[in-house]
């Protein structure tokens, strides 16, 4: 594992990645969610390999984008996007750190032309 090739995450990088508290970052590593290793000076380090397999399983699974991936798929404003959500048009899942994430099948259909977003 401790290879020369070995990638790592920091603690904030993780915290950025997924929108969770530090607290949260902490219990995964308490809790062997993803495997670590401490630094000589006492920093956590992520193995990349692991944090990559789990988001990407989790993405799948959940099929949800950000509001920033929604915007730059349909090609409009961020702010659109909220302002949509906020209208009841998307449908909107809060994560536990509070972030909007959109229903990938419902954005699949608005570029499929099964739904017009555009007229209200």
């Amino acid at each position: 594992m401790d290879t020369p090739s070995t990638r790592f995450y920091t603690s904030a990088e993780i915290q950025s990645r997924f929108g969770v508290t530090p607290r949260t970052v902490r219990d995964w590593a308490h809790n062997g969610q993803f495997r670590t290793v401490k630094t000589p000076g006492g920093r956590l380090l992520f193995v990349a390999e692991d944090v990559d397999a789990w988001d990407q399983a989790d993405r799948q699974q959940r099929r949800l984008y950000t509001r920033n991936e929604v915007a730059e798929i349909l090609r409009v404003d961020p702010k659109t996007v909220t302002r949509w959500a906020k209208r009841g048009h998307l449908r909107v899942v809060f994560t536990v750190g509070g972030h909007r994430r959109y229903d990938a099948d419902q954005i699949t259909a608005l570029l499929r032309g099964e739904a017009s977003q555009r007229g209200g």
